[in-house]
């Protein structure tokens, strides 16, 4: 599921019995905002938001299934959800059950989006022009419709060859994408050519 930021995070944790009774020192929910580094030298977790709430209190359950719901109301998710090559942006909500002898812990990572406007991807987001001259062998010229695009966007632009005296074979584009971490982490993808 995605939501929003200052939306409220609700929904219901079903348990279902193996057995028919369960003796339990109390089940509780937590919404965690994480930054987890992936990259090779470095491999951790940053929380930047942890809300937690208790679902049941401690006690026995009879019932072979039992709901219950839960809610967050009006949280801030700081950040968009992100799956990245060195770093990953990531909210999960996570059941806690604690029994005398041993805790249990399952986890679902939800989604979060930020929808930007359409008003304000258009601010200070001019058309972006590059010329390239290889000696008297090349000159061309790259166009973008704009510098910056969003993920659903369409990036259109276009290549003018201005002049070429050698045979050209292929001519490819790549878009990349690249990642650099406060620490000097620096990463690159290619998504498409």
């Amino acid at each position: 599921p995605a939501f929003y930021d200052r939306g409220n995070v609700q929904g219901s944790v079903k348990i279902q019995l193996a057995s028919s009774t369960l003796s339990h020192s109390g089940i509780k929910i937590v919404f965690e905002g994480v930054i987890q580094n992936t990259s090779k030298t470095l491999s951790k977790e940053d929380k930047f938001i942890t809300l937690e709430k208790e679902l049941v209190p401690a006690g026995k359950i009879t019932q072979q299934v039992l709901i219950v719901p839960f809610h967050f109301n009006n949280v801030e998710k700081s950040y968009e959800s992100y799956r990245g090559i060195v770093f990953n942006v990531i909210y999960r909500l996570k059941v806690i059950l604690k029994t005398t002898f041993k805790q249990y812990a399952w986890e679902r990572e939800i989604g979060v989006v930020h929808p930007m406007s359409r008003e304000i991807m258009n601010q200070d987001n001019p058309p972006f022009k590059l010329d390239v001259k290889i000696a008297k062998m090349l000159k061309l010229s790259f166009e973008m419709d704009h510098t910056k695009y969003g993920t659903k966007d369409i990036c259109t632009g276009r290549v003018i060859f201005k002049e070429t005296s050698m045979k050209m074979k292929m001519m490819m584009i790549q878009i990349i994408r690249k990642e650099t971490v406060v620490g000097g982490d620096t990463d690159t993808a290619i998504l498409c050519r």
